[in-house]
Parts: structure tokens; sequence; C-alpha cells
């Protein structure tokens, strides 16, 4: 969900797919200048049964694609930020395969809300993959973690106050 660029780690994504059980399919919601070659990539390596590309998509249909979902991927090779996206998979209770890039781990954790893998690993992810696919349990536990990351440690109170904390912080170290 989100730009399809070369650091978004899509291209690798595909290749870990195709080292997964058939039974396990991929929606892509999104754009951006590697989409054509990530649709003849997936032809390439005969996932164009088991990839879909939506393109860009509303909050509504976003929300849907997720709780159709087993888990959310953000398979980033180029370190990110924070990830608006893992916050809205909380917010639906599914869990985030994600890489150790950035502020991801931070965010989604390993193994408490999400399953995270080095970066370029291509089995290591397809492992994730199959995993959360194969065992709905864990999947789940995962997924109500994360939910229960959203009301306590990203909800609004919480945010305004580590806001807060910082500021205060600041203005001592000032005066």
């Amino acid at each position: 969900m989100g730009r399809l660029a070369p650091e978004k780690g899509v291209r690798w994504l595909l290749e870990a797919l195709a080292h997964t059980p058939s039974f396990i399919r991929l929606h892509m919601a999104g754009d951006g200048p590697d989409r054509l070659r990530l649709v003849s990539q997936a032809k390439r390596l005969g996932l164009h049964d088991r990839v879909r590309f939506h393109g860009w998509v509303g909050e509504p249909e976003r929300d849907r694609l997720l709780l159709q979902s087993r888990a959310l991927v953000v398979p980033s090779t180029g370190p990110e930020t924070f990830g608006l996206v893992v916050l809205e998979a909380f917010a639906m209770g599914r869990p985030v395969i994600h890489t150790s890039s950035g502020a991801l781990t931070e965010v989604a954790g390993c193994n408490t809300a999400g399953v995270c893998v080095a970066s370029g690993d291509t089995l290591a992810l397809a492992r994730a993959f199959s995993g959360l696919a194969g065992d709905y349990a864990r999947a789940q536990a995962l997924g109500l973690f994360g939910r229960g990351e959203i009301a306590h440690r990203f909800s609004v109170t919480n945010h305004l106050a580590a806001l807060e904390r910082i500021y205060e912080a600041a203005a001592l170290a000032l005066a």
C-alpha cells in the first residue's frame, strides 16, 4: 500500500513470493515508477495469477484489503522513517511482515506485532509469508498485539504526553 518504487523492495517481495506455496496471494495497492517493471516481473516469475495490482485505493478499499488479508508486508530495502501503513494494519488487527530497515522494527516490533526479516533475504521473507499463512493463531495473536499498540502506545493521549516530555526536556536544555 503505497508508492511502487525501487527502494520499497517490491521486486524482492515478488522473488520471495515465488518461493511460497501456490495458495498464497499478494494484493498490491499503490502506484509508482516501478509498476510496469513489477507487472512484467510477476509474469516472468509465473506469478501473474497470484498477484493483483489494485493501483491507488481509497480508505474504504484499503480497509477492505487489510481485513481480507492475513498480514501486511512492508519489504522496504531503504530506511523507512515511520510507516503509517503499519498503524493502519494494526488498526485492522493485522500483523506486519517487514524488514529491519529504519524505524520499522521500532514501530512494528519483531515477533510482537510483526515479523522482521533482513532486507534482501528472499528465503527468510518467503518463510515469514508461509509461516503466517499456515499459522492462523500466530497471525491473529500478532495482529491483536498490534491493535493493542494502537490503543496504548500510539493513542492521541500518549502521543501528546510524549511530545510534551520532549518539549519540556528541550526547554530545560535551553534554560
